[in-house]
């Protein structure tokens, strides 16, 4: 959650106003991917973890080969209008990550409800995954500490365990 806000918050820095997430780990723009990114855990002491994250953000490119954009719409910052360099960007990013982890240390507590907004996932209705698990209802909440909430005819259910959703869809209202 952290990175995607640094790296979301990045983009709008360097002109990219309409960036948002998508859940889990993508940044996009008008349903275009701007940037991916992998986090994966080195440590399981709670108390003193350790992660490694991979962003990739396209930056410079202009074109994109044929078979991926027959796999999903890209973009990149400079087709956004960004023309500050690699080493700008890189900076921002790594500003705004430090920025992030001061305030997961100072504030955790909204880091949950901040990636919901940036998500657009609040309120709407969802499907959830965890496990072999299925649950459906409207994506209420989202804390470190508690998980996932959802709200099922009236009943609030929390589901646990972030790390082992497998998926997360927003079912289209009709």
């Amino acid at each position: 959650m952290l990175s995607g806000l640094a790296i979301s918050g990045a983009v709008r820095r360097l002109g990219v106003t309409s960036a948002h997430l998508d859940w889990p780990n993508d940044v996009v723009v008008d349903g275009a991917k701007l940037s991916g990114i992998l986090v994966e855990s080195r440590g399981l002491e709670p108390g003193d973890p350790i992660y490694v994250v991979g962003i990739g953000l396209n930056v410079a490119q202009r074109d994109f080969s044929t078979e991926l954009l027959r796999e999903r719409a890209v973009t990149s910052l400079a087709l956004q209008g960004y023309d500050g360099g690699i080493e700008r960007a890189a900076a921002v990013v790594l500003e705004e990550l430090s920025h992030r982890l001061d305030a997961l240390h100072r504030v955790p507590a909204g880091l949950g409800a901040e990636y919901l907004d940036e998500t657009g996932l609040r309120g709407e209705r969802v499907t959830i995954q965890i496990g072999s698990e299925m649950r459906e209802g409207r994506l209420s909440d989202l804390t470190i500490e508690g998980g996932l909430v959802l709200t099922e005819a009236g009943e609030r259910k929390t589901m646990h365990a972030l790390e082992h959703v497998r998926s997360l869809q927003a079912l289209k209202t009709s």
